[in-house]
């Protein structure tokens, strides 16, 4: 197993053999860098590396944040988006899918439970995001683009990027927490 150093300002986890003379990430100076050790499992370690929901989330935010414009224009514009509009409603809620369950194996694995604060809101509010993908796919399937349903759509819409950004935020400050240990 390779040595490890960490920068003692920012955190930053790198190898001995680099030998920076500066932290790469926060640039304070090598004196400030002390020797680190893993205190995680191997097996844990390798789930957390491959950064499955970090990447995961990536496609719903995407894809929900377009639709909500496409939506708008096509409102406002009378562009026919109408095809694009029902692949990306039918394409959300799998991509959900995925993220939500990517989350539940990436807080299992560095939580080793699923009952903290936190990861109980991140549960919740990816829930109602899935919840809100599914029905603008239902509603675009049953219904199409047609009034009064677009502006359900619309706001189904807007609620998924408002979970977006809310399940951002909660994410930014555990994205580098993880417990020690097996």
């Amino acid at each position: 197993m390779s040595q490890l150093e960490r920068c003692k300002a920012c955190g930053l986890i790198m190898k001995s053999s680099k030998r920076y003379t500066i932290c790469p990430a926060c640039g304070v100076p090598r004196s400030a860098f002390e020797e680190y050790r893993e205190t995680m499992s191997g097996r844990r370690k390798l789930i957390l590396d491959l950064h499955l929901h970090p990447i995961t989330v990536h496609f719903p935010q995407a894809i929900s944040t377009i639709l909500l414009l496409l939506l708008a224009a096509d409102m406002a514009f009378s562009i026919d988006l109408s095809a694009t509009i029902k692949v990306l409603a039918f394409i959300l809620p799998l991509s959900a899918m995925a993220a939500f369950i990517s989350g539940l194996i990436d807080a299992h694995a560095r939580f080793k439970k699923l009952t903290t604060p936190f990861i109980v809101e991140k549960s919740v509010l990816g829930a109602l995001f899935l919840v809100l993908s599914s029905l603008i796919a239902a509603m675009c399937h049953f219904f199409g683009l047609e009034s009064p349903w677009r502006y359900v759509m619309l706001a189904a819409s807007a609620g998924c990027v408002a979970c977006q950004a809310a399940l951002g935020t909660i994410g930014i400050q555990l994205m580098f927490a993880k417990l020690p240990g097996k």
